[in-house]
């Protein structure tokens, strides 16, 4: 499991304690001294923000504030009056955002997802066939990690077939989704047949895969 996919998860850790339902993430933590010393600090930051004492606000704050909502009120209601010319400038824009959508965006994302995924007939009507395809020269073994599979590192192992190439094809659900090939256990690879690529919100990068 990903060091930067436990972290996500510290909040939860912090606010249920004991509750926290998932044990494989607890015993990670217990087990890498990386992750154990940042949930130790994520901890220390919760209980110094639990000890600070609320703050009451100024008496005339709540006067203030709905003076200034009156009148904000009041000027736009002078604006709608006054202005009603820019609500077509408005819904002739939104009309020309949902028609770019239509003729540009629709055949574009249909062009990126048919070379690499096809459906099935044996599959269920929710579910596609993927397929994933790497080149690793002297790779002994290669696993497919990701959103889909809980970041399973041994539920989904590539196939070699001739020429150093990996293979799998596999059943999933409509959606989104991001993933890395895992390699010998120890090297995280992006898919270099996908292009789409995020930040993973720790300084690495996943891809993605659109179903």
């Amino acid at each position: 499991m990903k060091c930067r996919h436990v972290q996500s998860f510290f909040d939860r850790m912090c606010r249920e304690g004991d509750r926290f339902d998932r044990p494989d993430i607890v015993a990670h933590v217990k087990q890498c001294g990386r992750c154990g010393r940042d949930y130790e600090k994520w901890c220390g930051i919760a209980r110094k923000l639990e000890g600070v004492p609320a703050l009451d606000a100024p008496p005339a704050l709540y006067g203030r504030v709905m003076r200034a909502i009156e009148a904000q009120h009041a000027g736009a209601g002078a604006w709608l009056r006054w202005k009603p010319l820019p609500y077509c400038a408005v819904f002739a824009a939104l009309m020309l955002i949902a028609a770019t959508y239509l003729f540009i965006g629709m055949p574009w994302i249909a062009y990126r997802q048919s070379p690499v995924i096809s459906s099935t007939s044996g599959a269920a009507p929710a579910e596609v066939m993927a397929h994933f395809e790497i080149y690793l020269a002297g790779a002994r073994r290669v696993a497919l990690v990701g959103d889909f599979n809980g970041w399973d590192l041994d539920k989904h192992l590539l196939t070699k077939s001739d020429a150093d190439t990996w293979k799998i094809d596999l059943p999933i659900k409509k959606g989104c989704y991001q993933y890395l090939f895992l390699i010998d256990g120890t090297q995280w690879k992006t898919d270099p047949c996908r292009a789409l690529q995020v930040p993973d919100g720790f300084g690495g990068i996943n891809t993605v895969i659109e179903l």
